[in-house]
């Protein structure tokens, strides 16, 4: 925008100038003159910056490094990181982290490490991280800043500002108690040291969190407090132009707006939207959500000018490069013009809004997963929005395409931390190409060289507005600014052209490098092009609020079928279903509360509205979405009828009396029976396996197995004595982790059936250690038949087990569980910041395999976790087996989205092409029978999924004795295990 200075700004400046003799000429000084200039602008830079006007700052500031171009270290490093604090003020993130960087090693070289300046340094470059999302890296910054501020000057008003910008960045990270304790500590400190003007500011940024804070939590009534002390307190201080100022009144805004105080929003909003204009500019990331906030005000009051305000967010939105209001501004605006019934106007800017949170999360690379998935968590509404629009548009016009697009947003939903983990891992096979690394250097130098002329034009823009007022009367100016306007434009298309090229050559050469770093959906030409086999059926699975979606894919044949059903409707009958499994441990009677009109009713749901489109003996590929990833589709009955009805019942009223107990269960058409599932976490998984698998290999080993570990000296009895011997810890108070005989069994009859080279380790020898540490590159079966954990059981084992070592005692193993974790009661503001995600429940573990727990661990605890799966194996096995319970995730992936989880995607990272995982604890001796003779099948000649299909129809015709009669057809025996893989 044009530079026109109010009066009171032109004062300023002049004021500036007349104080400044550097500002009118800098050209030649001596030494002892360029000192004094150097701390001359340093002043001005303070006052304008004291004054709000970051746009003089910044010249001043850009003129002070240009002084000291070729002067001294220290002086560069200061006048890089003066520039880089005013840039990042600014909301140019990516120009300010150059120069911060710049700054840092000039500035500790001649300093030390625990000066101020080198200090604030981090200060400054961690609050440039935190405004790009990048969280880890902010906090590691962070934390070694308040180490050097705790060493070098405990009591400055400095240990404030560490407090203040470490709680901001807890309170991005979800780590909401985490961020309240550091504001606590912030409030006590004692700071000596501390007086006038430094002292009050960051006393006014603490209340100004602490509103924020409050804000993200929904508590609004208390934000609205916070915020209007901090507004206060920085009045007192600062002019009502300073960005902080600015910044804490339209939190304080936002806070009106969650109380449904619409008028009294837009009126703050209406000056707080000018103010940000002037202070900020159109690209900074606080104007931007001003005119959000105000466009939010309007539209609920019905007023005029609300579409004009969601325009110009988002227009600053982009300016900024800020993802997270880009999203949120995008949805406000799409929504805006949906309500109008604009829909063809609507979606692309959804879909924009879509591509900023999926570029956003791919920059949290680094964070804790609990803490990712609770960030995607937030956007859910985005992408649901974003779908009904479609489906909307798809009815109008059934052949435009519209379902299509359907499914490519549904699979940026889909699994995103296990898509992610296998994209890197198929980038992992290309990082040492030379030609890969040759490209990657060629598109990052074209990105710096952009990045430059971007900068480059900038400043030429803010030379033609100093340079403004004579081009009306000097057209020597007026040409010789056309010129240079002309050349930049030149260049800067030139260097645009350049990285589109590069970036096309990646895209055609590494597509999962370029799909790791900007993702992208995955398209249905795709899919029937390059993915899919002839003769099978992919089936994508999308719950909504209101309804379900079925995508039904084939080479020659795409369908969207939608099922008026709730998600929520879905996800209780899903629970009903699997309670019982759960609760089996060990009471025949509670097995027999599985109620087969649950199971039809989810058949009628999830598959019935497809299976006339599906030829009998049909291989299906399955993409679930949330309570559908813990469910065995095989499980489903198709009908139950008043005939099926009196069947079951009279074979029920029989068991005990010449039949066997659960044998009512035999008589149900399980869907099982009709179709073969494999199961996969994601569309993108699907690629992954298909397209950008590891060559094939000669294998030398048929099997791997580790079974029948040691957990304890002597034996124990399985827990509580029933007749059904599960392959899970027992849960409760206590976790008691009974031997597993059998097991050892089940590696010695699959090692006779498979003939060839196979390596057993059992008992002691069923080591961790040996698990992590084996070539298995060239095995074709891998096997671990023992006891699994979900995560919070990991962490307790793990918890006992530096207990009991440290006492040098290894018994029968008893682990005290912690007492669960109080749920989450703030409900979070419905437009809180995009960029601070809901709270999850973290996980208080990994996943773990649990392996020999006596003798000599050679340093390992005896639990193979899931990262340790993905850190230590590299595999090309055709199945890995992971015989034991809760393998395929357990509920935690139904919750987060995330499916197959846990040991399943590690072992896919690992390079498993197929698994064999488990939805719930599995009885030890069906198991034993199930995989033995699906390994008898297998060597037959069936391929994994057909021998799982026939192991199953014939564990479920089976019988077993255990005191009584008990027939295996109940689901909990033959259903548990599904094939992951393709």
């Amino acid at each position: 925008m044009c530079w026109r200075p109010s009066l009171g700004r032109l004062g300023l400046i002049v004021g500036l100038c007349l104080a400044t003799p550097a500002l009118a000429a800098l050209g030649g000084p001596g030494r002892g003159q360029v000192g004094a200039q150097f701390r001359q602008l340093a002043e001005s830079i303070t006052a304008a910056q004291k004054a709000g006007d970051l746009a003089l700052a910044e010249d001043l500031a850009r003129q002070r490094l240009a002084l000291v171009d070729d002067g001294p270290p220290r002086l560069q490093g200061n006048a890089y990181m003066t520039l880089g604090s005013i840039l990042r003020l600014r909301g140019r993130g990516t120009e300010a982290e150059v120069m911060l960087r710049k700054a840092q090693p000039l500035i500790e070289d001649e300093s030390g490490r625990l000066s101020m300046a080198a200090i604030r340094g981090l200060f400054g470059l961690a609050g440039v991280l935190i405004s790009q999302s990048r969280y880890a890296e902010a906090d590691a910054l962070l934390r070694d800043a308040l180490e050097r501020q705790q060493a070098s000057r405990p009591n400055h008003p400095d240990m404030l500002r560490a407090y203040n910008l470490l709680a901001r960045n807890r309170i991005n990270m979800t780590r909401f108690d985490e961020a309240q304790a550091l504001l606590k500590q912030a409030q006590a400190l004692d700071l000596t040291e501390g007086e006038g003007w430094g002292l009050a500011y960051r006393r006014a940024q603490t209340m100004d969190l602490e509103g924020t804070l409050a804000y993200q939590r929904g508590q609004a009534g208390e934000a609205e407090a916070r915020l209007q002390a901090a507004v206060e307190a920085y009045r007192a201080i600062v002019p009502e132009t300073h960005p902080d100022l600015i910044q804490a009144r339209i939190m304080l805004a936002a806070a009106l707006l969650l109380q449904d105080r619409a008028e009294d929003a837009e009126a703050l909003l209406q000056v707080l939207v000018l103010r940000a204009e002037e202070a900020m500019g159109m690209r900074h990331r606080e104007t931007a959500r001003a005119h959000f906030l105000l466009a939010q005000a309007r539209s609920r009051l019905g007023r005029a000018g609300a579409e004009d305000m969601f325009r110009r967010s988002l227009e600053a939105s982009r300016a900024a490069g800020h993802l997270g209001q880009l999203a949120q501004s995008c949805r406000g605006y799409a929504g805006f013009l949906a309500g109008q019934r604009r829909f063809t106007e609507a979606l692309p800017i959804y879909l924009e809004a879509l591509d900023a949170i999926d570029t956003q999360f791919a920059r949290t690379r680094g964070l804790e997963d609990a803490v990712r998935e609770s960030y995607i968590a937030r956007y859910g509404s985005f992408y649901t929005e974003t779908l009904n629009l479609l489906l909307r548009l798809h009815k109008g016009e059934p052949r435009a395409g519209y379902d299509r697009q359907a499914l490519g947003v549904v699979s940026r939903t889909q699994s995103r931390l296990f898509t992610e983990m296998l994209k890197q891992a198929d980038v992992g096979k290309v990082s040492a190409d030379a030609a890969f690394v040759q490209l990657k250097a060629r598109q990052d130098a074209a990105r710096g060289q952009l990045a430059e002329m971007r900068r480059l034009r900038v400043e030429a823009g803010r030379d033609e507005e100093r340079e403004g007022g004579a081009m009306s009367t000097d057209p020597f100016i007026a040409e010789r600014l056309a010129a240079r306007r002309s050349r930049l434009g030149e260049e800067l298309a030139a260097r645009e052209k350049a990285l589109a090229d590069a970036d096309a050559e990646m895209w055609k050469r590494y597509p999962r490098y370029m799909e790791l770093t900007q993702p992208r959906p995955v398209d249905v030409d795709l899919l029937q092009k390059r993915v899919l086999k002839p003769g099978e059926t992919l089936l994508s699975y999308a719950l909504l609020p209101g309804r379900v979606l079925i995508f039904l894919v084939e080479k020659e044949r795409f369908r969207l079928i939608e099922v008026v059903r709730p998600r929520k409707e879905v996800a209780t009958l899903v629970a009903a279903v699997r309670r019982p499994l759960e609760e089996a441990g060990a009471t025949l009677e509670g097995l027999g509360q599985l109620d087969p009109a649950d199971l039809n009713t989810l058949y009628r749901i999830v598959f019935e509205p497809v299976e006339s489109l599906l030829p009998a003996g049909r291989r299906l590929l399955v993409v679930g979405d949330g309570p559908l990833h813990i469910l065995p589709l095989e499980m489903l009955v198709s009908r139950w009828g008043p005939d099926e009805q009196r069947a079951f019942a009279a074979a029920r009223a029989t068991r005990g009396a010449g039949a066997p107990w659960l044998g009512e269960y035999a008589g149900l058409p399980y869907l099982g029976q009709r179709h073969a599932f494999a199961y996969l976490p994601s569309l993108s998984s699907l690629v992954s396996v298909r397209l950008y698998r590891k060559p094939d290999v000669r294998y030398d080993r048929e099997l791997v197995s580790f079974a029948d570990p040691v957990f304890e000296r002597g034996t124990v009895e399985a827990a509580g004595g029933g007749p059904l011997q599960s392959r899970a810890a027992a849960g409760g108070t206590v976790l008691d982790i009974p031997r597993l005989p059998e097991t050892a069994d089940e590696a010695r009859e699959i090692a006779a059936i498979l003939g060839g080279r196979s390596d057993l380790y059992l008992r002691e020898k069923a080591q961790e250690r040996t698990a992590k540490t084996l070539a298995l590159g060239n095995t074709r079966y891998l096997h671990f038949a023992t006891h699994g954990l979900l995560g919070g059981e990991f962490a307790l084992v793990s918890q006992a087990l530096s207990r009991e070592t440290a006492a040098g005692t290894v018994r029968n193993l008893q682990i005290v569980a912690a007492p669960p974790r109080p749920a989450q009661e703030d409900k979070p503001a419905p437009d809180a910041d995009p960029d601070l995600p809901l709270a999850g429940g973290a996980s208080e573990g990994q996943p773990a395999l649990v392996l020999s727990l006596t003798g000599d661990l050679r340093g390992e605890d005896g639990l193979l976790t899931m990262g340790e799966v993905v850190e230590s194996m590299d595999l090309n096995a055709q199945l890995v087996v992971l015989s034991a319970c809760n393998t395929a995730g357990g509920n935690g992936g139904a919750a987060s989205g995330e499916g197959f989880a846990g040991l399943t995607r590690a072992f896919m990272y690992a390079g498993a092409r197929g698994l064999l995982v488990s939805h719930w604890s599995v009885e030890s001796r069906s198991t034993q029978q199930l995989v033995t003779d699906l390994f008898r099948r297998s060597r037959a000649g069936a391929d994994s999924l057909t021998a799982l299909g026939g192991a199953r129809d014939s564990l479920l015709r089976s019988r077993f004795e255990a005191g009584r009669t008990i027939s295996r057809a109940h689901p909990y025996f033959w259903a548990p295990f599904v094939y992951v893989g393709d």
